[in-house]
């Protein structure tokens, strides 16, 4: 879920809020501008798998 709370700079910031079973909790985080969609709209997951697997190769020598 995401909520708009005050900021006095941009008149708002959003906030994401995250609920996840005990059992599937996130090791890593990434945030980023945009995400890879196809023509419809849909997100690209296996560009996301692609890109995060290179940059563990490349953070693991």
């Amino acid at each position: 879920m995401r909520i708009g709370l005050p900021d006095e700079r941009h008149g708002e910031e959003i906030k994401a809020c995250v609920v996840l079973a005990r059992y599937k909790y996130p090791r890593l985080a990434e945030f980023s501008d945009v995400l890879p969609t196809n023509a419809t709209g849909k997100i690209l997951k296996r560009e996301l798998r692609k890109a995060g697997a290179a940059a563990r190769t490349a953070a693991h020598g």
